[in-house]
């Protein structure tokens, strides 16, 4: 589960992403494996010794310029083919000796970095351009094809077959031209691999021979003359001795490749690591990176950190730190507002300093982890049938029981897809164990209950609160970290910037701060010059339909039964359902009043959400009088249901 988990942090912060650029980067398949399988290094030895690699190759690119390209991918399969016996066509002796060019232009330019005082310089000794393979590679093969100068004996066969090809040509065009009128056309032709004569059907008689072809009309028929049959066959024999001859020295030179075996393996290992290096040293060139400072004593420090998908032209450079003294935070802040971008950030670049790579920001100091985990996004998945808080809590549970005192924890919108309340109690218990565990970790919210939990910490608690600025003059999101205060999520606001119109902020503002005093910035141009609200014009077409009752459209309206205990939003009040729905859904509930009298208001049944049901809470056949009704009530029914009595009157209060 913990490779599972890291590799879904992979995905969550893009460090795919940064794989697949230095991918891109590689001209090796064996140095896009090597990247494709990177992991964080364990030892601050080796990554601080990977990160001054990387350092390095950076500077002898930007010194010399890129290094020259060796293409190893196709070496290694054709050395082994060798080994086995099996000889190589000519094109591919050509690749291999292409191969061994390029090696000797890289070893060149290593020496240069040498001279330069860069170590990297030293895989020059490492590399073998196999000077001796490559001449003979190419006196042997040549154009494509092995030149007739690989032995003496192929040359001699050549030789021979130019001879006799030209006795054969200039004995059929003596034979044509001493019998013309036999002949449809005044060409020696080949067909089938042979000489042949195009003979008038009429003549075919005359000219003593073999029947090699007849033309489509069949008033031509091919004929190899018999005069030049035995200098084919002979022509045949020679051609059959020089490929023979030809595989010979294809066998040889296979051998030869073979023998050098050793030389490829060793050289592949060394092109392919400096691929890897290299690739790199391009990432930290073209992404503007620098070589952050590791550390083992838990501290993370970023300075402009810009996040590698995010246009740079654009992107709000992002501060952060976690000192030793301060392993948690807590951010907070405006929805749109950069908490997701800041705190992937964070753990995008935790990730790459501990695999040797710089990151993207003018100056960091990042600890050492065992494991970064992340829970960022709604990980709904419609297949497993989890939804949004379900998915949260899964990614939660598998992160703590992975979690050590070593690790990196970032967790976006804790406890958020649930009951606020107890969406509240969740993230703080996890923000206490993570505490108490002793990693790092970094949590968004929105719970104006988090940010006083943790406000409440004193100086040794080692957590703080952060927040993303939002300037409620312009509504509008800074995108800038603020550390040591609490922020608030200004919904509203950005609601407001968003568009939402002047009626429903006003009783936006009113539902969740049970007041008219709507702050001067959320009103509108219109709303600042006049104290009246304009009336809502909307000159889109509606649907003509048959109007339908509450009960008909939603059964929650009639889902709530007398006596049911409910909490009322958005305060979550408790009341006791009194009457039950209407048709359009309102139900009459009974609630304390502000003196602790008894009170009863009507509230829509889309406001209410059930405590119990009535049946948990009463016996059958309940006596729901006992709660509704006054002392002096129940008497008056009492004695009304005996007699009448006109002195008696029973008056409902109902709203």
């Amino acid at each position: 589960m913990q490779n599972e988990m890291m590799m879904k942090t992979f995905e969550i912060v893009d460090f795919k992403y940064i794989i697949e650029k230095l991918c891109g980067y590689c001209k090796t398949e064996a140095a896009r494996k090597m990247y494709s399988d990177l992991t964080p290094f364990m030892s601050p030895t080796k990554v601080m010794a990977k990160l001054s690699e990387t350092s390095e190759s950076r500077n002898i690119i930007e010194t010399l310029g890129a290094p020259p390209a060796v293409l190893t991918d196709k070496i290694d399969g054709y050395v082994e083919m060798c080994g086995k016996g099996e000889f190589l066509t000519p094109e591919k002796f050509e690749q291999i000796a292409a191969y061994l060019a390029s090696v000797k232009r890289l070893q060149s330019y290593l020496n240069r970095a040498v001279k330069n005082m860069f170590s990297l310089g030293a895989y020059a000794d490492e590399l073998d351009s196999a000077e001796e393979l490559k001449d003979e590679i190419q006196r042997v093969i040549v154009n494509g094809a092995v030149s007739d100068g690989a032995s003496v004996e192929l040359r001699s066969f050549r030789r021979d077959i130019e001879i006799l090809k030209a006795r054969i040509k200039t004995k059929a065009e003596d034979i044509l031209r001493h019998n013309k009128e036999c002949f449809s056309e005044q060409y020696v032709t080949q067909k089938n691999g042979r000489i042949c004569l195009p003979v008038k059907k009429e003549y075919k008689n005359r000219i003593s021979g073999g029947v090699c072809d007849i033309s489509a009309s069949g008033l031509t028929i091919f004929i190899e003359p018999s005069q030049i049959a035995d200098m084919s066959k002979d022509l045949e024999e020679l051609i059959i001795a020089e490929q023979c001859e030809v595989i010979k020295i294809l066998y040889s030179l296979s051998s030869l490749v073979s023998d050098y075996a050793l030389v490829f393996s060793k050289n592949n290992n060394n092109i392919n690591e400096l691929d890897f290096i290299f690739a790199k040293g391009h990432l930290s060139i073209d992404l503007d990176c620098i070589e952050p400072r590791m550390n083992t004593e838990r501290r993370i420090s970023i300075k402009e950190g810009r996040h590698p998908l995010i246009d740079r032209g654009v992107c709000v450079p992002l501060n952060f730190e976690l000192r030793s003294d301060i392993n948690g935070m807590v951010i907070t802040g405006p929805n749109t507002g950069g908490k997701t971008v800041a705190i992937k950030t964070v753990g995008l670049f935790s990730i790459m300093a501990q695999c040797g790579l710089h990151v993207s920001c003018k100056e960091a100091d990042i600890c050492m982890n065992n494991i970064v985990l992340c829970d960022v996004g709604d990980g709904q998945n419609i297949q497993d049938n989890l939804s949004t808080f379900s998915s949260h809590i899964i990614n939660i549970k598998n992160i703590l029981e992975i979690a050590s005192d070593e690790s990196l924890i970032i967790i976006d919108e804790l406890g958020a897809g649930t009951d606020p309340t107890e969406g509240m109690g969740i993230a703080i218990a996890v923000i206490e164990y993570l505490k108490d565990l002793g990693c790092n970790f970094i949590i968004t919210t929105h719970y104006s209950g988090v940010k006083e939990y943790v406000d409440s910490f004193d100086s040794e608690e080692k957590i703080i609160n952060a927040r993303m600025a939002f300037d409620r003059k312009t509504l509008r999101p800074l995108y800038r970290l603020e550390l040591g205060k609490a922020g608030e999520s200004n919904a509203i606001y950005i609601a407001k910037n968003l568009g939402l119109s002047d009626k429903i902020i006003r009783k936006a503002y009113k539902s969740a701060y049970d007041t008219d005093n709507i702050p001067y910035e959320l009103l509108s141009k219109e709303s600042k010059e006049n104290t009246g609200i304009k009336p809502n014009i909307n000159f889109t077409p509606r649907l003509e339909k048959e109007q339908k009752k509450i009960h008909e459209a939603n059964p929650h309206a009639k889902s709530f039964s007398r006596g049911d205990s409910v909490f009322i939003s958005p305060n979550d009040n408790i009341g006791i359902v009194y009457k039950e729905s209407d048709e359009f859904g309102n139900l009459i509930l009974q609630v304390k009043g502000e003196s602790g009298n008894k009170k009863r208001i009507t509230v829509n049944h889309k406001r209410l959400r059930i405590l119990a049901k009535s049946e948990q809470l009463y016996p059958e056949d309940y006596d729901f009088s006992i709660i509704f009704d006054s002392v002096e009530v129940r008497k008056a029914h009492k004695s009304m249901s005996k007699r009448h009595d006109e002195n008696l009157s029973v008056t409902v209060d109902e709203d």
